[in-house]
């Protein structure tokens, strides 16, 4: 197999950015701090350019240089940030990343645009319609990242001010086109656990349960209502193309992607680790490749499957009321 060349590559990657060869010239100089002269001879090949010159470039051309190496490869590479436990100190975190999801949204659906989700926990979209469900998924984030003794008792903790606004705002998100959802097998299940291990540790008293356990049951109600083709008031968006999908393996990530021309949004997570694709849109349509494939690990269970999806929202109910009984 030919060896990739990097510096060739990455002068390769640096034309695509820049077509017009006297511009890209200007701003190798201007940005590098040299002549006009030197900058061209290096991207001519005459001189390489130096690490710290790639480094300074790739930095300002938004470039992966580990992507070029990888580039005939059947794979590819997204940068992944950590998440450290118990390093978060209070919920801004969290609604910082949730303000930042919004924003990206928003400006990518300032036109009719296509989504697409893998979800392995709840979506904010589908809770936000049930307030005892939407305090528990920040609670227990709360509880497991911030680890303070007001994430000991679910009675008495509030839901921050920043977040009491989410379903409006979610509401006013509009010019979806086209939307797939890819949910994680033991989406359901997983939550599920999570609620009864809380009130195995006295954190969740009986009543919350009770209460827990009849949104859930509502809502899975009402999405297999919406999935049938019946309109659901109040919570889901009508969509012109909808298609949702149960993974046939537990995946144990989410990740999201929205796009409409030159503007986009993707996002991927774990539970301790993301990573954000907002600058080269080359690096999302990989992603959103990679995405669209794992479809073919899927159920998919909207449209016509009626056997399949009755199937599957028996079981879901099955789950809630044996294991929150």
């Amino acid at each position: 197999m030919k060896k990739i060349d990097l510096h060739e590559e990455f002068v390769r990657a640096l034309c695509s950015k820049v077509p017009k060869k006297s511009d890209l010239v200007n701003l190798v100089s201007d940005i590098l701090s040299i002549e006009k002269e030197p900058a061209s001879r290096r991207l001519n090949g005459r001189v390489l350019f130096t690490v710290r010159e790639m480094g300074i470039l790739a930095s300002a051309f938004h470039i992966s240089l580990d992507e070029l190496l990888h580039k005939e490869k059947e794979y590819f590479s997204i940068p992944l940030y950590l998440n450290s436990p118990m390093k978060i100190r209070s919920m801004d975190s969290l609604c910082d990343r949730l303000d930042y999801t919004l924003d990206a949204l928003r400006k990518v659906l300032q036109k009719p645009a296509e989504l697409g989700s893998v979800y392995n926990v709840l979506p904010v979209e589908f809770f936000v319609f049930y307030p005892t469900i939407m305090k528990f998924m920040f609670f227990k984030w709360g509880h497991y990242f911030i680890g303070t003794e007001e994430f000991d008792n679910f009675s008495r903790w509030k839901l921050p001010g920043r977040l009491s606004n989410l379903k409006e705002r979610y509401q006013q998100l509009g010019n979806i086109k086209t939307l797939y959802y890819i949910w994680d097998g033991s989406l359901i299940r997983s939550l599920i656990g999570e609620i009864r291990n809380f009130y195995k540790m006295h954190v969740i008293k009986t009543g919350e349960i009770e209460v827990l356990k009849n949104e859930l049951k509502d809502l899975l109600l009402k999405l297999e209502d919406y999935l049938k083709g019946i309109p659901v008031s109040g919570t889901f968006q009508e969509i012109e193309n909808f298609q949702f999908y149960i993974s046939n393996l537990n995946l144990g990530f989410s990740c999201t992607y929205g796009v409409f021309g030159s503007d986009f949004i993707a996002h991927y997570e774990s539970f301790f680790a993301s990573a954000k694709l907002d600058h080269t849109y080359q690096h999302v349509e990989k992603l959103i490749d990679w995405v669209k494939s794992l479809r073919s690990i899927s159920l998919l269970i909207s449209d016509s499957a009626r056997i399949e999806r009755r199937l599957f929202f028996e079981e879901q109910h099955r789950i809630v009321d044996e294991i929150l009984s």
